[in-house]
């Protein structure tokens, strides 16, 4: 039964492919999570900007006197503000750190791609 399996450059260029779209793949992540990210801030500071807008209508708790009500819509909506803020510090600290893990998978492909690399021109000998 004669050996099928192929010869070791062809091995190491399908290793190559395969390391090249792993890491092309990665870049599309890193783009995609970027274009979220930027999605998932926008909608939080326009939430911010609609409590702000609400607020704005309250007026001043000491020119309207007392109003229990009005106290409580206030408290209401600063507490929501403070809410969306801490989402948005949520959300950048998550994609710092997806960004990140991304990254060192990146990283450690591409040291892999390059290695095999050298390995391919030392089968190969010298030329293109």
């Amino acid at each position: 039964m004669p050996d099928e399996s192929p010869p070791p450059a062809n091995v190491i260029d399908e290793k190559l492919r395969l390391l090249g779209e792993a890491i092309q793949e990665i870049d599309d992540a890193l783009l995609t999570r970027h274009k979220l990210t930027k999605r998932h801030l926008d909608q939080i500071d326009a939430e911010i900007g609609e409590v702000r807008y609400y607020l704005s209508f309250l007026g001043d708790p000491w020119k309207a006197g007392f109003l229990p009500p009005l106290e409580n819509l206030r408290v209401t909506l600063h507490k929501n503000m403070t809410s969306r803020r801490q989402n948005r510090r949520n959300e950048e600290l998550k994609a710092w750190a997806d960004r990140l893990m991304l990254l060192e998978k990146r990283r450690e492909l591409v040291m892999e791609f390059r290695a095999l690399l050298a390995a391919r021109r030392q089968t190969r000998g010298p030329g293109p």
